[in-house]
């Protein structure tokens, strides 16, 4: 892999499986909505995830469109958008918070 392949959001992600495969183990992928249930715990369980063993977070983008998702992305999306939630309760542009580390967060949704 070349050395701009390996810091970029894909071969950081192929990195985290290859990781977890040389370690005989499943990735461990939680998905969490922006800003569920407000944008503060949307951050806290963000890095609650990472404390934990995340090894990369799937950061799902609140917006509203109910035929889209499942009945339960869609309530946080709801949610989300109700409690004034904007998908940008992290600083920067992603892994931006405490203890990322070498983790990756990338976006669910790429309709923005």
């Amino acid at each position: 892999m070349a050395s701009n392949e390996s810091t970029s959001g894909a071969g950081r992600i192929a990195a985290a499986f290859e990781r977890a495969r040389r370690e005989g183990r499943a990735a461990l992928i939680p998905y969490l909505c922006l800003g569920y249930p407000t944008p503060e715990t949307s951050l806290a369980l963000a890095e609650a995830a990472i404390a934990g063993g995340a090894d990369v977070l799937e950061l799902g983008v609140p917006f509203s469109d109910p035929l889209a998702d499942g009945p339960v992305i869609q309530h946080a999306a709801h949610t989300a958008l109700q409690g004034g939630g904007d998908g940008r309760p992290l600083p920067g542009d992603g892994p931006g918070f405490a203890g990322a580390g070498d983790r990756d967060a990338p976006g669910f949704h790429g309709l923005l």
